[in-house]
């Protein structure tokens, strides 16, 4: 496509390395880039590697003590996790204000009063000029 495509760009994550041959390889990286996060393990697989890790996990047989090891863990997180929970009494009100702050509340209140009493006046109800 090269020849045809100039311009042609290729960006790649974390592809497998899947081409072989110093020809291909030497004409791809002219145009292609492939991008690897940290230790991602598919971009650096190849068959001999992938071979070698089964050759291991097949001779690895110290493997069921820290099974239950590990259950264990999870088994006594998990009942933890999900205990019953015993609920309190509700707490009580707080106590009312004390000082300069309890005189601000019964001004606002004495304030809030007058306003209702000055609205009900004013709404009418047959006042001294009723009759």
């Amino acid at each position: 496509l090269l020849p045809r495509l100039p311009a042609l760009r290729c960006v790649g994550f974390a592809t497998p390395s899947c081409a072989a041959g110093e020809r291909l390889l030497a004409s791809l990286r002219a145009c292609s880039v492939s991008l690897v996060h940290r230790n991602d393990a598919v971009p650096r697989a190849t068959l001999q590697s992938v071979s070698t890790l089964f050759d291991e996990l097949a001779a690895f047989t110290d493997w069921k003590e820290d099974l239950q090891a590990d259950w264990q863990s999870v088994l006594d997180r998990a009942k933890s996790l999900w205990a019953p929970r015993i609920r309190s009494q509700p707490s009580p009100p707080p106590p009312p204000p004390a000082g300069a702050a309890a005189e601000a509340v019964e001004a606002a209140e004495a304030r809030e009063a007058e306003r209702a009493a000055a609205e009900a006046g004013a709404g009418g109800g047959g006042g001294a000029g009723a009759g």
